[in-house]
């Protein structure tokens, strides 16, 4: 949403942001950005705040079978626009694009929630001080699949049979090659590690719906931990021990749906 705010501040319109959080926090909601991404972000003139947030460039990614190196594949291979995988911290990335929307002209309500709709259209905000109206052209929502917009503009929700889950949790004390995505297959999922850089990564858990069930690894981090080390990549004596030790500095305990 920053990212739109700022483009059209940028382009002459009046723009206000409604950010509910005073800080990010973290969540497990994907980092990894594909080279057809970074193309996209290139036109929209954004690569120097992905840059800024930190932005770590994943050229390769490598394939295991229980810990086996496999098959490596390089994105410069097929790229069209010559764009490689990046890998993101999510809440350095926000904190990048509002403080650029801001700078940009946009004004920024923060800590804000949106209250009430109305045609015109009109949004009432709460903010830490006091209540407001904004009359706006175009409200754009981007607040979730629960999201309060959608219910006030009735759009309805539409949700395709559960397939897979995600879960991943952030590891400091990474001992991995930080150019690399580390993809590891196995039956019924995968497990992935996207390094962002400073020998941090995030660890995701992609099961099938009846695996997750079998395993329990959504229950704690302790289990997400044993159950996704043994199919963790192994280099030499290293043995993945940032798992191992479980050095962590954020876990989601559930895994959501796809």
């Amino acid at each position: 949403m920053d990212h739109l705010g700022g483009s059209l501040a940028t382009a002459g319109l009046s723009v206000a942001i409604v950010e509910r959080e005073a800080v990010f926090r973290d969540r497990v909601r994907g980092e990894g950005i594909h080279p057809w991404g970074m193309a996209e972000a290139a036109r929209l003139g954004l690569i120097p705040q992905l840059l800024a947030a930190g932005a770590n460039e994943l050229p390769v990614w490598q394939e295991y079978d229980h810990g086996v190196p496999g098959a490596s594949y390089r994105w410069s291979d097929d790229s069209i626009d010559g764009w490689s995988e990046y890998g993101v911290s999510h809440p350095a990335l926000q904190q990048t694009l509002i403080e650029w929307a801001d700078s940009c002209g946009a004004t920024v309500f923060r800590p804000a929630t949106a209250v009430r709709y109305a045609s015109g259209p009109t949004l009432v905000i709460q903010t830490v001080v006091d209540e407001r109206t904004l009359n706006a052209r175009l409200v754009v929502g981007a607040d979730g699949r629960r999201s309060r917009v959608g219910r006030w503009i009735g759009a309805a929700l539409i949700q395709d049979p559960v397939h897979h889950r995600f879960g991943g949790a952030l590891f400091d004390h990474v001992d991995l090659d930080s150019s690399v995505v580390h993809d590891a297959r196995f039956a019924g999922g995968r497990v992935f590690i996207l390094p962002q850089g400073n020998s941090r990564a995030r660890v995701y858990l992609m099961l099938s719906d009846e695996r997750l069930t079998e395993t329990g690894a959504a229950h704690t981090f302790a289990e997400f931990v044993d159950w996704t080390a043994p199919l963790r990549p192994n280099h030499g004596q290293s043995q993945l021990s940032f798992l191992k030790e479980k050095e962590t500095s954020a876990f989601s305990n559930s895994i959501g749906g796809r």
